[in-house]
């Protein structure tokens, strides 16, 4: 089944009116519009029509708008509606405008230690509230953090809630919410309650605090693999304004068993309004708005909707003190100096290591960005916008130098991207890919230790394999690992599907097998595009027309992308089924 999704459905939804789209995502279309009958302002968000054969999807759907419906609270986001026209689904949401604290610490981080308790005691009544009434939000981050210019903080996007008297919708064994804030409960599948929530919001106020994620890391793994065995850094060493007793306050909140954590909202905001009174600040909103008035969009007029902070992002510039724009002048001087030199430096190191360059390890294929705040590309309220065209996101993976001069329009011949094999002996109508023999000189040293202490690993087709936060290997079809006694957390990355992330415990001359199949759920894609075209699918390149081989891709709906410099861009959604090829041809015209 192919769709091409279009820009503006219709114009009414019920009682809401659609004005301007703001972004279009493989999924999702998000509307800034205003309700009739009240003169308000709003955001819809429409499900396409090709989403409603997903249960899992239309599931979440409803549940933000259930959840929310009966958590009226003044620090959690409004669900005004839901309801269907012409086969979209759609959910009307307050309008706030102002920004999100993900946007605000972008720009102020670190907070003074008395404006993020103030937004932290706003959010534990927004959580005391949601527990009491058997609701874990399981996404509490940043970016679902919004503050009004009014300075009232509220938390937004139960998609991922989990409501204790309905059952899950989630896949068995998938990992819900957004690495760098997640607690060791949601990796490890145990039992969660309001105490998860807590590990979250304890990672957010220590980075309020320190300007830092708890738990950031260059990769998904790395992310995981510090939730579960590391202390963050000492909030004391990381700013100095941090009194012995904050920094105790955070640590509570993020003890890695739940029974050392504070034992609800309401006991952690006890504390929280001593901690106030020590730093002699007043927690009513109006202090925390006269610190974010410098940040906030300059213009009067109307702005998108901080509860969909990911899609929305307002793209004015935030008004700056003078002496800020000066310390960022001088900081401009500076840098420029120094990319200088590192420049300088840069060619002369290229041209004495030229011929070692194409051995070097690439980059993680997949690899989630901790600082992302969605762990899915198309979340139910949230999803990644770049300012730009309104209603396209402008994310382009990574980038195609190849593409050739204007005036060769019809060139069919780019230089093709290198990319990773995508084929094993097995996949029908797909040719063997030579693999590169196994190294032990491969293996980081960290894990050539106990060698009759062994992890074997069989994965199909490919991976990459990171082990507590560390590359192992780049491309494994089978491999021996030799590992340390202990538990170690191993992540399975190929560029076309999900991360993998599995948890294995190794005791003293044992020997063990784990066993991955990305294939299990894939299908396959060929594209043929006339000219040519660059192949985008879910906003990130793939190859080049024409291609070699098809593309290996996990069932389910994607967005395909066909883009050439000088024709106008191929857009549609496709559904891949597991086991099946899909063709897809299209013939690019000028815009």
């Amino acid at each position: 089944m192919r769709t091409t999704s279009p820009t503006l459905p219709f114009r009414q939804a019920g009682d809401f009116e659609l004005r301007e789209l703001i972004y279009e995502g493989p999924h999702t279309l998000v509307f800034r519009g205003c309700q009739s009958s009240l003169q308000r302002p709003v955001v819809v968000k429409l499900l396409k029509p090709h989403v409603k054969d997903r249960r899992e999807w239309m599931e979440r759907f409803r549940r933000e708008a259930r959840v929310c419906a009966r958590l009226k609270h003044p620090h959690i986001v409004d669900v005004y509606a839901l309801g269907e026209k012409e086969d979209y689904h759609y959910i009307a949401i307050e309008y706030i405008e102002g920004l999100s604290l993900k946007d605000l610490l972008q720009k102020a981080a670190p907070l003074p230690p008395g404006v993020a308790l103030a937004i932290t005691d706003q959010i534990l009544q927004a959580l005391a509230f949601v527990h009491q009434h058997h609701v874990i939000h399981r996404d509490v981050k940043p970016g679902n953090i919004l503050l009004s210019s009014a300075g009232q903080a509220k938390l937004s996007d139960f998609g991922l809630a989990q409501i204790e008297a309905e059952p899950t919708v989630t896949q068995q064994g998938a990992l819900i919410g957004t690495p760098a804030y997640m607690a060791p409960e949601q990796i490890s599948g145990e039992r969660l309650d309001g105490r998860t929530d807590l590990f979250s919001l304890g990672a957010v106020l220590y980075e309020m605090l320190s300007g830092r994620q708890a738990f950031g890391g260059e990769n998904y793994s790395t992310c995981l693999y510090k939730i579960m065995n590391e202390q963050p850094s000492p909030l004391g060493e990381l700013n100095q304004a941090i009194e012995e007793n904050l920094a105790g306050y955070v640590e509570t909140f993020l003890h890695k068993a739940p029974g050392e954590r504070w034992p609800d909202a309401q006991a952690a905001r006890a504390r929280l309004q001593n901690l106030l009174r020590e730093v002699q600040f007043d927690p009513a909103p109006g202090g925390v708005a006269e610190f974010i008035r410098p940040f906030l969009p300059e213009s009067n007029a109307p702005k998108p909707s901080a509860a969909l902070a990911e899609e929305i992002s307002p793209t004015a510039k935030p008004a700056v003190p003078q002496l800020r724009r000066s310390a960022l002048k001088r900081r401009f001087l500076w840098g420029g100096l120094a990319a200088l030199l590192l420049g300088i430096g840069a060619v002369i190191a290229a041209l004495n290591m030229a011929g070692e360059f194409s051995a070097r390890p690439q980059q993680l294929p997949g690899a989630v960005s901790p600082a992302a705040d969605s762990s899915t590309g198309d979340s139910l309220l949230a999803a990644n916008h770049s300012p730009g065209a309104p209603g396209l996101s402008e994310d382009r993976g990574q980038e195609n130098p190849a593409a050739p001069p204007e005036e060769e329009i019809s060139n069919p011949a780019p230089r093709r991207a290198a990319r990773e094999p995508q084929a094993a002996d097995s996949l029908p109508g797909m040719t063997a890919v030579p693999q590169p023999p196994d190294s032990a000189a491969a293996t980081p040293p960290s894990f050539a230790t106990a060698l009759s202490t062994q992890l074997n690993i069989e994965v199909e087709p490919w991976a990459k394999i990171v082990i507590d936060g560390q590359e192992a290997d780049s491309h494994v079809t089978r491999r021996n690992f030799p590992l340390s006694p202990g538990k170690h957390t191993v992540a399975f990355l190929n560029p076309g599907f999900s991360p993998q992330v599995m948890q294995v415990d190794l005791a003293p001359g044992e020997e063990k097998s784990l066993r991955w199949s990305f294939l299990l759920d894939a299908g396959f894609l060929w594209v043929e595009a006339r000219p040519w075209a660059e192949v985008f699918i879910d906003n990130k390149f793939h190859d080049t027309t024409p291609l070699n081989q098809p593309l290996v891709l996990s069932s389910g709906e994607h967005l395909l992308e066909l883009k050439h410099p000088r024709l106008a861009a191929h857009r549609e959604i496709i559904t891949i089924r597991a086991g099946d090829t899909l063709r897809v041809q299209a013939v690019l015209n000028q815009p």
